[in-house]
């Protein structure tokens, strides 16, 4: 699933979450962390816990909190970039590997083996190296959460001897093998200082780098999706997702066997149960009691299918789509306040949410590129779709113009249920009666949509061309969102100034 992105990626993450609303630039001189040593105010850490803080700047203009005002849905409020450190040992297919709000503020986790806490005003809180030393002793983190107290879940993978920064001192991943193109599946467990607590150890890796997505409940219990192999048979392996306690105890073990399980996303909804998106072909669901072996799913012809598991792990119910086969375009989901389920990502030729199963036919709402779709170089546009929390279609939308679009490198649903993402586009990309410009080099953009799949504001970055990142987008308390993305360009946004690799930015919905 490690397809390099041209579009942009964006993490939309929620502002005001110890202060609602917009940010302004009339504020005190010396920029947002002047005086804090880069913590804002933040308990301080074990004093052996000695990592110092990133150089990573905060927006060269210094902002103060604003009350809500919803009339600036769509505007950015501040921006800043860095330079993703070119020594990082990591070697994950994104720049920007996720952001999630993790206690008072954001964490952001980098490509190069960086993990960063931000305050909500973007003020760099902590910043730790947890990406190992070599590529034979490596801790390469793909995907994170948090649970409510701001404790963190990477998942990832891990080879060699790689060592972790905990409170006491540096701590040892055991049981990461020898392999460094199949390494061992892991799930680190962190504090809410970014130190090392624990690690849990799923099977040698399918592909490198695997695949490997987590999430978070709010007390700490956890799950792990992604794919090992039997180290018996090279040629067997298993999708899997393993959910677990907040102290590591695992709850619950199921496996997509036979043919290919690739897991993308995984979210957690308001009753405890998993759902899943992936690709999946001639895959058999079954937990640890089944009696009978598993459940076959019906794949359809994209082998995009969403599954979701109860508390126990049991299966609920699985639907897998229609259209052409969409390889390697990693799709994401998010949930609704009522549990909805809204997906999107890139896909070629046709795409139908609302043929569900191997047999159905094509529906009268089937996406179909714009552009030309020659196997040579095929036309690439964005999908949205939403189903109901009982896995039901709602509706399906396509966004495209001739040339090619990319994402979504973030994806959040509002409290009002409208639905947000960052994407990128090859040339100018109009949605509805919003538009975005960009030369062949490309353009990103913030774009949200009703819940109904209208268009209600499209905001481009600038002239940000080339991103990259994976589940960059998070909502705050406030009408506000913040992004991130690997770029090159300029970021048009208050506050930005200067050269650097990735992006952060603030805006309202």
């Amino acid at each position: 699933m490690g397809r390099v992105r041209i579009g942009v990626s964006l993490l939309a993450l929620g502002a005001a979450l110890a202060s609602c609303g917009r940010v302004s630039r009339d504020v005190p001189s010396g920029g947002l962390d002047a005086g804090t040593d880069g913590r804002a105010g933040e308990e301080e850490p074990p004093a052996d816990a000695g990592m110092p803080t990133s150089d990573a700047a905060a927006p060269d203009a210094a902002v103060t909190p604003l009350p809500c005002n919803a009339a600036d849905a769509g505007t950015l409020t501040w921006g800043t970039t860095f330079d993703d450190p070119p020594d990082g040992m990591t070697v994950a297919s994104h720049g920007v590997q996720g952001l999630t709000r993790c206690g008072d503020g954001l964490c952001l986790l980098q490509t190069s083996g960086l993990l960063k806490k931000f305050s909500t005003e973007g003020a760099v809180m902590w910043s730790r190296n947890i990406g190992g030393q070599s590529k034979t002793d490596l801790f390469a983190a793909t995907s994170l959460a948090a649970d409510a107290n701001g404790n963190i879940v990477l998942g990832g993978y891990c080879t060699g001897r790689a060592t972790l920064q905990a409170a006491s001192g540096m701590q040892l991943l055991s049981g990461c093998g020898d392999e460094t193109n199949h390494p061992q599946v892991a799930v680190v467990r962190l504090d809410a200082f970014g130190l090392f607590r624990s690690a849990e150890m799923f099977g040698t890796s399918v592909n490198y780098p695997p695949s490997v997505r987590v999430a978070a409940e709010p007390d700490g219990g956890h799950a792990i999706a992604g794919e090992s192999k039997d180290p018996r048979n090279q040629y067997a392996w298993n999708g899997f997702v393993v959910g677990s306690a907040a102290d590591g105890t695992e709850r619950y073990h199921h496996l997509f066997k036979g043919g290919s399980a690739q897991p993308t996303d995984l979210a957690f909804d308001s009753h405890g149960n998993a759902v899943l998106v992936g690709f999946f072909y001639q895959t058999v669901s079954t937990d640890a009691d089944d009696p009978d072996g598993g459940t076959p799913l019906d794949t359809a012809g994209s082998q995009i299918c969403v599954v979701k598991l109860d508390p126990k792990g049991e299966l609920s119910w699985s639907r897998c789509f229609g259209g052409d086969s969409q390889p390697a375009l990693e799709p994401s989901l998010a949930l609704g306040p009522d549990d909805s389920i809204f997906l999107s990502g890139s896909f070629t030729r046709q795409l139908d949410f609302d043929a569900i199963g191997e047999d159905a036919g094509p529906s009268p709402t089937r996406l179909t590129t714009v552009g030309p779709t020659a196997v040579s170089q095929p036309d690439v546009d964005l999908y949205v779709a939403k189903l109901t929390s009982g896995g039901d279609f709602l509706w399906q939308r396509g966004l495209g113009n001739s040339e090619q679009q990319d994402g979504a490198f973030g994806l959040a649903v509002t409290p009002e249920g409208n639905v947000i993402l960052t994407a990128g586009t090859r040339e100018r990309l109009d949605i509805g009666p919003f538009h975005v410009d960009a030369d062949s080099s490309g353009n990103g953009f913030v774009l949200q949509l009703d819940g109904s799949g209208e268009p209600s504001f499209l905001t481009p970055f600038g002239t940000t061309r080339y991103l990259s990142a994976h589940n960059a987008l998070v909502l705050g308390s406030c009408h506000n969102f913040y992004a991130a993305a690997r770029f090159s360009g300029t970021l048009v946004a208050p506050g930005s100034k200067g050269n650097g690799r990735i992006f952060f930015v603030a805006g309202q919905y």
